[in-house]
């Protein structure tokens, strides 16, 4: 399995819901938070991962910058599965 691609969405507040939200109905998720991004990453086997990274309100435009341009040069056609080497081989990127 290798990365194929990894992707980013911005996400909108939803609107307020009226009413109680039930805890038993996996549908009802909460609503993410103001200025969070989405990312995504899809392996060539079609399976997909994705993560909210919260309010990144005051940080957002360095972030976007380095996951859409750094990264899917750094783990495209990597392992997804090798999530300890995939991160060593990050902080040896960015000098972390």
């Amino acid at each position: 399995m290798r990365i194929e691609r990894i992707s980013l969405e911005a996400v909108a507040p939803a609107p307020a819901r009226a009413g109680r939200v039930s805890l038993a109905d996996p549908s009802a998720k909460p609503a993410p938070p103001r200025g969070s991004l989405t990312v995504r990453v899809e392996t060539d086997r079609k399976i997909t991962g994705e993560t909210t990274l919260p309010d990144l309100t005051h940080g957002q435009a360095a972030v976007r910058s380095i996951l859409e341009g750094d990264l899917p040069s750094l783990l495209g056609g990597e392992d997804p599965r090798r999530t300890d080497a995939l991160f060593r081989q990050i902080e040896s990127a960015f000098g972390a």
